[in-house]
């Protein structure tokens, strides 16, 4: 017998509700995170594998903007060994994910 596990957005009936209104289902992929950090440089992932990441460049003293935006100056990326920053001379925070990228 195979189980699931869902859980509900409050005043959603979990056994019912669509899945826009879960907050958790196993029965739907989700990104698990490896590794977070913050660096200007690059950051050793500790994956075989070149993995999924989502990275956001500080454009000032309390403010980041993710990848694409226009403050971006520099391209991140991940490799099978590290995230590089990508040369952008500022502080980029990282998520690493565990699956792997295509």
């Amino acid at each position: 017998m195979a189980y699931v596990i869902k859980l509900s957005k409050s005043g959603k009936n979990v056994n019912t509700c669509a899945d826009k209104d879960l907050i958790f289902s196993s029965e739907l992929d989700m990104l698990k995170v490896a590794k977070v950090g913050t660096t200007s440089t690059t950051a050793a992932h500790g994956l075989a594998y070149v993995p999924i990441f989502m990275a956001m460049n500080k454009i000032s003293a309390t403010k980041y903007c993710m990848v694409g935006q226009s403050y971006f100056s520099a391209t991140p990326y991940t490799d099978a060994t590290n995230f590089n920053a990508g040369g952008s001379g500022s502080d980029s925070k990282y998520y690493i994910f565990y699956q792997q990228g295509l």
